[in-house]
């Protein structure tokens, strides 16, 4: 495999390949990594460089934020590098529960082309992709939890129910069982050896080039960061920009319609969502080791780390009209921690080094003691809680008004800047609420502390919500069966274009409660398959 750096491009005449990958970061190069030795001819272009970001692509990634408040520090949620996002997720997987691709009547425009069953065997195909073990994302709570009997609707011995709830479980990823790093997609890519591939560095796409009709891609124009512009001829072109991107490059194409490429209907940027996210509650320091030791961080037999929460039963999410939404917590840990402080010693810092040695000294036995437990049986850190948060992400119900559009405002390329206007519903806020007190009152039934419920939650005033973005773009190209419905068909084509692809979150029609990173895999996974089954291995003239 061929890694070239644009800028040091003379020759223009071999820019030419049967596919175009455009990004580099989870879905580009999962779909590239099964593309290759094949005889298609591949060019993977990426906005950044090789192995970290600069001043000047992270410039490329701002955007202009008119609706609901989203991080802004661009290099915290979007990296424009190979690897892409991979640089700064924290690994956390699930895949969709089969009720997200289902058209429930409560939420509009809901239902997906696809069905759980036909993507169930891409979702297995995905754990080689991530470092995740088999699935364990139903298998419920650890082994003796107290909580365990208080959940799914189990009867208690006296009679009562708790009907409200089920337990969800989340993997994470890790790139091997000698290393806890996250899988960091970038370094698969470098080590990927391959001859069909080609893979462009220091190249954004500013125009995806089309037919006069809007009809047919014949290539895509990139460019350096000094604005000097390249055109890759190419049979089929598919975007792997992200959630935001991916609607960003289609509207920004519009030499041929003002409206921009495969917008026939205007739904280009619009039905985006996110996974609205908020602290719904505390736990005191003291409380905290009994609810984690139910809904913390725990090793499973096949190795992994997995992470216990709760979510609202499908029964009452379609008994009341509500999200999927789903419960966890979150550890604030305190400045003399154990382990953080030999964290301070190891690194040397400076002031500090004395004071977290003498820490060390305190808790001799405690850091002894949790070696031994990691290591013979897989248990967690003890950790020294300042505090413990119960923290809710919720879906959205797809809204046509939430959305992208171009800002007049334009970046270092000369390529309009995303307008973002981002819309959290009543339905949300309802959604968080019933799941806030509904995992109160399950922990107080199980003898458990409960959280302390932010003002909002605990007097109900959902018009008070603050929530955060997670940085799960989501939405903005949309899979439907109609044109009339949504961008892309059921495969990732581009409505009224026949050789234009689009991979990622943005063709989610909805986003349940899980990280998005398992089904855009599945999802790649799945393109990938289809792509291979199509027409000639020969490359453009």
């Amino acid at each position: 495999m061929l890694f070239s750096d644009l800028r040091r491009i003379r020759d223009k005449t071999d820019l030419q390949c049967c596919v175009c990958i455009v990004g580099a970061g989870p879905a580009g190069i999962t779909l590239a990594t099964e593309l290759a030795n094949t005889s298609l001819q591949v060019i993977v272009v990426e906005s950044g460089s090789k192995t970290k970001e600069d001043e000047f692509t992270t410039g490329l990634n701002e955007i202009e934020s008119i609706g609901a408040p989203r991080v802004m520090r661009s290099q915290m949620v979007r990296n424009r590098v190979i690897g892409g996002s991979s640089h700064s997720w924290y690994g956390r997987c699930a895949p969709l529960d089969a009720i997200d691709y289902e058209a429930r009547p409560w939420v509009p425009y809901s239902g997906w082309p696809v069905s759980f069953e036909e993507i169930a065997p891409y979702v297995e195909r995905s754990t080689v992709h991530l470092g995740l073990g088999p699935a364990l994302y139903t298998d419920g709570l650890p082994q003796n939890s107290d909580l365990a009997h208080y959940v799914d609707g189990t009867r208690l011995p006296d009679g009562s129910l708790g009907p409200d709830l089920r337990v969800v479980t989340w993997q994470f990823s890790s790139r091997s069982s000698l290393h806890n790093d996250y899988v960091r997609f970038g370094l698969r890519l470098r080590s990927l050896r391959a001859n069909n591939l080609r893979v462009l560095t220091q190249a954004t796409v500013t125009q995806i080039l089309a037919t006069d009709d809007g009809g047919h891609v014949t290539g895509v124009e990139v460019s350096t960061p000094e604005g000097k512009t390249h055109t890759i001829r190419t049979q089929r072109v598919v975007l792997c920009g992200g959630g935001i991107e991916n609607a960003r490059m289609l509207l920004a194409s519009n030499r041929v319609d003002g409206s921009g490429l495969g917008n026939r209907r205007g739904l280009v940027g619009r039905f985006f969502m996110d996974h609205p996210r908020t602290t719904a509650g505390t736990f005191t320091p003291e409380a905290a080791p009994a609810v984690q030791r139910e809904l913390g961080l725990f090793r499973a037999p096949t190795g992994v780390r997995v992470q216990c929460g709760l979510s609202l039963s499908l029964e009452v999410q379609r008994r009341e009209g509500l999200l999927n939404c789903a419960a966890w917590t979150t550890q604030h840990v305190a400045d003399d921690d154990a382990w953080r402080s030999l964290r301070k010693v190891s690194l040397g810092n400076g002031d500090h080094k004395l004071e977290a040695a003498l820490v060390l000294c305190k808790n001799a036995n405690q850091i002894a003691l949790d070696l031994w437990g990691k290591l013979f049986f897989g248990k967690a850190l003890t950790r020294r809680l300042k505090q413990l948060d119960l923290d809710i992400t919720v879906e959205q119900a797809p809204d046509a008004d939430s959305r992208i559009r171009l800002s007049s405002r334009r970046d270092a390329l000369n390529v309009p800047l995303s307008q973002i206007d981002w819309k959290i519903s009543e339905l949300e806020r309802r959604s968080v609420v019933r799941l806030s007190h509904a995992t109160n009152a399950t922990l107080a039934r199980a003898g458990l502390p409960q959280a302390e419920l932010v003002d909002w939650i605990q007097h109900d005033r959902p018009e008070d919500a603050v929530f955060s973005d997670p940085a799960h773009p989501i939405g903005s190209t949309r899979m439907a069966v109609r044109e009339e419905d949504g961008v892309v068909d059921r495969n990732g084509k581009v409505f009224g274009v026949d050789n234009l692809y689009i991979a990622g979150s943005s063709v989610f029609p909805t986003g349940g409660h899980a990280n998005p990173t398992l089904t855009i895999i599945a999802l790649t996974l799945r393109l990938a398959d289809h792509l291979m089954h199509l027409a000639p291995s020969s490359p453009p003239l």
